[in-house]
């Protein structure tokens, strides 16, 4: 009569290695793939509020001022200015956006705040002036300045922390060289982008 045989506490060991290998694999699978769901989430609702910014420009003749911590998802004043240019959120409420958080701030798909900056000085315009900022958050100054004016303060890099990096300098400057430079600013208008997952920003 045979006697019956359990396992070995080496095959036991060998048995749950293989499983441990087996369900990292999977689960690293399925983290990747639900980060680069939320990328392309996140992007299409980037996509999505650009399309808004320039349905709000065409009606408007102007760019919408970003919203502030107290203004509610809206576009924030201060007198004919906007409160802020560089340092504020998207103004859902404005525009149309909707997926937004309790205050009525847009979301990108982590749950933070979408970040929008406006360009609030100019430069190239031609003719005798006078050329009056703010220029793309003013319909009556893009009407007086005309068309020929340039972005001249906002300025999309790579990284922050690049050496020579200025962005008080009249240009800003993305450091030494240019490599660290995405967009110059006599393209940029308006900026709307998303923190990511950590949220990080320096604004």
């Amino acid at each position: 009569m045979t006697q019956p045989r359990g396992f070995t506490l080496i095959e036991l060991a060998v048995v749950f290695a293989i499983v441990g290998l087996l369900l990292g694999g999977f689960m690293y699978t399925v983290s990747a793939q639900t980060e680069q769901r939320n990328f392309e989430e996140t992007r299409r609702r980037l996509d999505q509020a650009r399309d808004l910014l320039l349905s709000f420009a065409i009606v408007h003749g102007r760019l919408p001022c970003p919203a502030t911590a107290t203004s509610t998802g809206d576009e924030a004043f201060a007198g004919a200015l906007c409160a802020t240019y560089y340092g504020g959120w998207l103004p859902a409420k404005a525009i149309g956006y909707q997926q937004v958080d309790s205050g009525g701030y847009a979301l990108d798909v982590w749950g933070n705040r979408i970040r929008y900056a406006v360009a609030k000085t100019k430069t190239n315009c031609s003719g005798a002036g006078p050329f009056n900022d703010p220029h793309f958050a003013n319909a009556s100054n893009l009407r007086s300045n005309g068309i020929t004016c340039q972005p001249n303060d906002l300025l999309v890099c790579k990284s922050a922390t690049a050496a020579g990096l200025d962005a008080s300098a009249n240009p800003p400057t993305c450091g030494a060289g240019g490599a660290n430079q995405i967009m110059s600013s006599g393209l940029v208008a308006a900026i709307v982008f998303s923190t990511g997952r950590n949220g990080a920003t320096s604004a």
